[in-house]
Order: C-alpha cells, then sequence, then structure tokens
C-alpha cells in the first residue's frame, strides 16, 4: 500500500541507504514507494539481505544491498564511494 503521494513527497532518480531494513520494511518501503532506489544494508547474513531486496522488488522497487557494519567508517566510505 502506497502511502505517500509522489506529488509531495517525489524521490524519483534519488538513491537511498537504508541501514536496518532487513528487520522489516517501515520507512524503507516508503522512500521506494516514493521512487528511491533502494540500497538496504545490515550487519546480518547474506541471505537477510538477499530476502530483503527480494522483498522490495516485489513490490517494484529497484533495491540493492550490501552487508557492512555501519560502525566501522572504512565500511560506510567503501559503500557509499561504491554506490
Amino acid at each position: 500500500m502506497n502511502y505517500m503521494s509522489k506529488e509531495l513527497f517525489d524521490l524519483t532518480g534519488k538513491v537511498a541507504l537504508v541501514t536496518g531494513a532487513t528487520r522489516g520494511p517501515g520507512m524503507a518501503m516508503r522512500l521506494g514507494e516514493a521512487g528511491a532506489t533502494l540500497v538496504v544494508n545490515g550487519h546480518c547474513s547474506d541471505e537477510k539481505i538477499i530476502a530483503a531486496i527480494k522483498k522490495y522488488q516485489a513490490n517494484g522497487i529497484t533495491t540493492h544491498g550490501y552487508r557492512f557494519d555501519v560502525t566501522v567508517e572504512t565500511a560506510v566510505e567503501a559503500v557509499v564511494a561504491n554506490i
């Protein structure tokens, strides 16, 4: 269900890096519904990241995923540079 009006909140062409997006749809789903390409992150198993990617993609949202620890600055810098 789309809770945001694209006329009011259009993120088409933007990329949203969402930490913790493997635990539930929450804000990541809303950002994707608003048109953002999602980059989901988790410090968990690859399987959880893949499952999250599939969940968002099943809702028509372009999604990519990376497993890294957001408390490790070099890891964050590397992923952001790649994005």
